[in-house]
């Protein structure tokens, strides 16, 4: 396609067509501020989007998209996304239910995070631990208080260079035995929460 010339295109929409990736000319679209993608057949976000750096408005609804690239998180003038109609499972529901602003917030914890080795996802109503998270296996601090996490995921357990673990402030009925395999924690913060009991396997731990 021979968009690359395009250098003042503000607006473009091709939705309701069977796309299922952008042409890497679409970077070269510097002053594109709204762009539309519905009803496509992407099934991932593409790489050129998050060289937009200008751009305000995304419509990526009616495509098969199952999550969204932390880097979005990155996108600097980014205020509006319309991503219903796809089976968005990263972020989760509960965060993408908050809409665009919580949407980035949480994209941008984990790719700073990823960087850093040190990902906070405090307050973001969470449910269970991501699994996204649980695939950052070089972090070395979590934390993920005032949430509304009653269970930790057994998948914790790829966390194996974790030292620091905060899970303050959630729902928290247990810890899973799993927790055993994070033999570098030093630090676990589980205060106010509704722990009725202590798994034994924290016996075994050294950090």
């Amino acid at each position: 396609p021979h968009i690359a010339g395009l250098h003042s295109l503000v607006r473009l929409s091709v939705c309701h067509n069977q796309l299922t990736k952008l042409h890497p000319s679409f970077v070269t679209l510097t002053a594109l501020k709204e762009l539309s993608l519905s009803h496509n057949e992407l099934s991932v976000v593409p790489e050129e989007i998050i060289d937009l750096t200008g751009l305000k408005k995304l419509a990526l609804d009616h495509n098969l998209l199952t999550e969204l690239p932390p880097a979005m998180g990155t996108m600097p003038l980014l205020r509006s996304m319309k991503l219903h109609s796809n089976d968005i499972r990263s972020p989760p529901k509960e965060v993408n239910l908050q809409g665009t602003t919580v949407q980035l917030n949480y994209l941008k914890a984990l790719h700073d995070g990823k960087r850093a080795e040190r990902v906070i996802i405090d307050s973001f109503d969470l449910l269970e631990l991501p699994r996204e998270v649980c695939r950052l296996t070089a972090l070395v601090s979590l934390s993920l208080n005032d949430n509304q996490v009653r269970l930790l995921s057994p998948e914790v357990s790829y966390l194996t260079n974790l030292r620091e673990l905060k899970a303050a402030s959630n729902q928290l009925i247990q810890l899973p035995p799993e927790i055993e395999a994070l033999a570098s924690l030093v630090t676990l913060d589980v205060r106010n929460n509704q722990l009725n009991a202590i798994p034994c396997e924290l016996a075994s731990m050294s950090g």
